[in-house]
């Protein structure tokens, strides 16, 4: 998959029309629902309250369901003061 990307061998040629899984969690499409169904972002979508509903059913419907695992944490540096 890397080498059809960096050659431009992807789907027809354009990369970024490749295949993708999206992941999705609980608390993201929580967050993903609290967002949507802001008042100025509805207005500036112009959806409806409805019409978010089914957009986030059809997020879910073809997402793939993830637990993030939190093992992993970065290390950053101490300040030196």
């Amino acid at each position: 998959m890397l080498s059809k990307w960096a050659t431009g061998g992807g789907a027809h040629g354009q990369p970024w029309l490749r295949h993708f899984d999206l992941l999705l969690s609980v608390p993201l499409m929580l967050e993903y629902e609290k967002v949507l169904k802001q008042a100025d972002i509805r207005a500036q979508s112009h959806l409806t309250m409805e019409e978010v509903d089914v957009l986030l059913d059809m997020l879910a419907a073809v997402g793939t369901p993830h637990t993030p695992s939190f093992h992993w944490r970065p290390q950053l540096p101490r300040s030196r003061r």
